[in-house]
């Protein structure tokens, strides 16, 4: 996930938006539902994305995701100190993400960044949206 990370950041401040979306979507297509990177290198991706990307990207929403996810089948392997290696704003976005757990399923989640607004139209996936004063993403 780490190499992904970096691409992303790397199209995003290069301006290459497909080749961001493409890396984007890679990562959602390829990383299997529950699957946790925090293993190897996941604090250190988490902590770079968070500080390089638009809060506002979707793909900070898919690494918050994946956490809870992950976090939630095999709980014993997460310790507390962990949550020190994470950036506030992840921990804030991982708190307001299993809050609102119920509310909304990942299926019905759309974690693809849509080439134009006519695409992610046809989708019937709820998109994310982003509350800048909150600091806070959610899905509409």
């Amino acid at each position: 996930m780490c190499a992904l990370v970096r691409a992303y950041v790397f199209g995003d401040r290069f301006l290459a938006p497909e080749f961001r979306r493409a890396v984007n979507n890679a990562s959602v297509k390829h990383t299997p539902r529950g699957a946790s990177f925090f293993y190897e290198d996941g604090c250190f991706s988490v902590a770079y994305a968070f500080e390089n990307i638009q809060p506002s990207s979707v793909l900070l929403q898919h690494l918050v995701d994946m956490y809870c996810t992950a976090w939630n089948e095999d709980i014993d392997e997460f310790n507390p100190q962990t949550f020190d290696d994470l950036p506030n704003s992840f921990i804030r976005r991982v708190i307001q993400r299993l809050k609102c757990y119920c509310r909304h399923t990942e299926e019905k989640r759309c974690y693809l960044e849509h080439a134009s607004e006519q695409e992610k139209k046809k989708c019937l996936a709820l998109h994310i949206e982003y509350d800048e004063d909150d600091e806070i993403a959610f899905f509409e």
